[in-house]
């Protein structure tokens, strides 16, 4: 059996101001393309030379572990198969989606594709993920220009694993960072792996006075999997 492929930040480049986005979904030997449409966003930020943060806030945002050590701030999303969970903040723009997957269930928690500065959480359940099959591994493929690609260790539930971190630019106009991702797989205590990718869109990499890198961050500081 084929891993899953959790990769829908792919269509998220739809910030890059294009009318459309990719992503594949890999699942029980088979494989599906859907393409995404939307109106045309404004285009990302600029970036020539600089380099941007891509890691975590050594100072994540107050809370404890989901489900029940969330802050009177966030919300608790806990997977119906008992696999994961997370806090995530509450606001008003904030969208959960889910999907099923043929081996479980897939969740997105995201801002509008419209708005600057959101941030994405993207969560799947596999029965055998990509580290140790891929070269790559845990960096997913991405149509954008990657630059700054860097795996590190994070510890995510107690559990210390590899985490891909990426910048992706505008293939048409290479300057243009869109956005930042980190990517991973954590082991679950079945043998079975939990896919986590994130991600933080521009131009200032800030909503609501709180730096994108910090909200990503406690996403993953409030991580469980079971």
């Amino acid at each position: 059996m084929k891993p899953l492929i959790i990769a829908p930040l792919v269509a998220l480049a739809l910030a890059a101001g294009s009318a459309g986005g990719y992503f594949w979904l890999t699942s029980g030997g088979g494989e599906e393309e859907v393409v995404v449409q939307t109106t045309a966003t404004p285009t990302g930020t600029a970036v020539a030379s600089a380099t941007p943060t891509a890691s975590p806030s050594s100072t994540p945002l107050p809370g404890g572990k989901a489900p029940e050590g969330c802050a009177s701030s966030e919300k608790a999303y806990v997977d119906p198969d008992a696999r994961f969970a997370f806090c995530y903040p509450i606001d008003m723009d904030m969208e959960v989606s889910t999907s099923g997957t043929g081996e479980g269930q897939a969740v997105t928690v995201m801002h509008p594709l419209w708005q600057d500065n959101r941030v994405v959480a993207n969560w799947g359940w596999v029965f055998q993920g990509r580290v140790g099959l891929e070269p790559d591994a845990p960096c997913i493929p991405s149509p954008t220009i990657i630059k700054n690609r860097t795996i590190r260790e994070l510890t995510i539930d107690s559990k210390v694993v590899k985490a891909c971190f990426q910048d992706h630019y505008d293939r048409t106009r290479p300057e243009v960072l869109l956005y930042k991702t980190i990517q991973m797989e954590v082991p679950a205590k079945s043998g079975d792996v939990v896919q986590i990718e994130v991600a933080s869109f521009g131009p200032s990499w800030i909503r609501n006075d709180i730096p994108s890198e910090e909200l990503v961050t406690r996403i993953l500081d409030s991580s469980v999997v079971y």
